[in-house]
């Protein structure tokens, strides 16, 4: 999957993700859909439970008071995606 012209594995490599939400805000591919998370191949291709990423993120993380990473990366679909900053 590539966002902005590079892989996930790439933007995830950097120390300000906020660049990665920027990028995904901007990117036309369709791995995103603003506010339509079921239609966001992002989630429905990369986040499910039996994929990589889907496992990775399906923890809970200390630095996002404990809410889980899927859950937070849906949510911010949902909500039209937001700038992080």
């Amino acid at each position: 999957m590539k966002v902005g012209g590079r892989t996930l594995r790439k933007w995830f490599g950097e120390a300000d993700l906020t660049l990665l939400t920027k990028a995904l805000r901007e990117d036309t591919s369709g791995w995103v859909v603003p506010g339509d998370a079921s239609a966001s191949a992002l989630v429905v291709d990369q986040l499910r439970a039996d994929r990589p990423m889907g496992r990775a993120l399906d923890v809970r993380f200390p630095e996002l008071q404990g809410r889980i990473g899927r859950r937070v990366i849906v949510d911010w679909i949902k909500r039209g995606m937001p700038s992080t900053r």
